[in-house]
């Protein structure tokens, strides 16, 4: 599998690692590529500096029909003005579940053709959360 072809979609990533396979899944560890140029309250972009990180597993769009996580590398940020502390905003994934936007376009698009289980076991996820996200869409 060529995972950098396979990352010109998700343009915010960066793998910073080779991915694992294992039977089950495949993991690709990655982190943004760019920092926040500024805070998202006070707008200054001169005063911000890390306060920490933190691993979040996300799910992916399965490649050959299994499922990818992504090991994400995820950094806080602290603002030296306003004093306000905020987790870089990734606009690639969904903001009310653990995976990528592209992912929840790809359940959306099977589930006219394939049934919730088999969309399920096929990305790694639930039944109710494909459930939850053609609900969504129609809802």
């Amino acid at each position: 599998m060529n995972s950098r072809l396979w990352f010109q979609n998700l343009p915010e990533l960066r793998l910073i690692g080779e991915p694992r396979e294992s039977p089950g899944v495949t993991v690709f560890p990655v982190e943004a590529a760019a920092g926040p140029g500024h805070c998202p309250y006070c707008k200054q972009s001169v005063s911000l500096y890390k306060y920490g990180t933190r691993i979040q597993t996300m799910m992916d769009v399965p490649i050959r029909s299994k499922p990818v996580e992504l090991q994400l590398v995820r950094k806080r940020y602290r603002c030296r003005e306003c004093g306000v502390t905020f987790w870089e905003n990734l606009q690639c994934f969904d903001p009310s579940r653990k995976m990528t936007k592209r992912l929840v376009e790809a359940i959306k698009q099977h589930s006219f053709v394939k049934n919730y289980s088999e969309i399920a076991a096929e990305c790694g996820i639930h039944e109710k959360t494909v459930r939850n996200c053609v609900k969504q869409e129609t809802g």
